[in-house]
């Protein structure tokens, strides 16, 4: 899954906040990994459990996460402050 705020919404201004909830398949039970890029403050919760918690007034940086997750649906919620 990639999600690309910039191809969705086009170009924002600072000052904003973006939250982004659906459910993903898995095709099979094992260990995943997420990638969340982001230029502040960036969450990535699975099944109600953060995975990735890129917070705080930063520049671009990258965070990764690792959940075991079983064969099927999960929740997925997403979120994004701009602060600067």
């Amino acid at each position: 899954m990639d999600l690309d705020i910039e191809r969705l919404a086009g170009k924002r201004e600072d000052h904003f906040a973006i939250r982004f909830t659906g459910y993903m398949e898995t095709p099979e039970e094992g260990m995943y990994t997420f990638r969340l890029r982001s230029d502040d403050a960036a969450k990535l919760l699975i099944d109600n459990q953060l995975v990735i918690d890129n917070d705080g007034s930063h520049s671009v940086q990258t965070q990764y996460g690792y959940t075991a997750l079983g064969k099927g649906f999960h929740r997925v919620e997403f979120s994004i402050l701009k602060i600067f």
